[in-house]
């Protein structure tokens, strides 16, 4: 991933402007809506980050996303893959600070996105055990 093609460039500086917007305060964390939300929020502000280059502001948003993770709220099943997806997240999100530090524009951009794929898989796992009614 020594080069990434310019127009996977341009796609993503669009969708990071399309999607983040002006910067915004996060909503408080005080219950599994509100956590969804913020982590959404801080999600929105590491894509912008990441295509802009502002490493301090990538650093800021995946460190925040990583400290919510660990909020009791945020165990919203007790299974054995939950805690997996979690720690999963949890890694991604350490990748991309420590990415962020070295300035490494193509560590943080696939650290974010295997942090998205594994928020999918999270979300997934959550629709199908809800799903069976466990």
């Amino acid at each position: 991933m020594k080069r990434m093609n310019g127009a996977w460039w341009a796609c993503a500086a669009l969708v990071g402007l399309v999607v983040v917007g002006s910067p915004q305060a996060a909503p408080p964390a005080d219950d599994i809506g509100n956590i969804m939300k913020v982590k959404l929020h801080h999600t929105q502000q590491l894509i912008g980050a990441i295509v802009t280059e502002d490493y301090p502001a990538v650093t800021q948003h995946a460190g925040a996303l990583e400290l919510l993770s660990h909020d009791a709220g945020w165990m919203v099943l007790q299974t054995r893959e939950y805690r997996r997806h979690s720690d999963d997240f949890r890694r991604q999100t350490s990748a991309i600070v420590t990415a962020a530090k070295k300035e490494s524009l193509d560590g943080v951009t696939l650290g974010y996105v295997q942090m998205t794929l594994s928020c999918v898989e999270c979300h997934k796992h959550v629709r199908v055990v809800r799903r069976r009614g466990e």
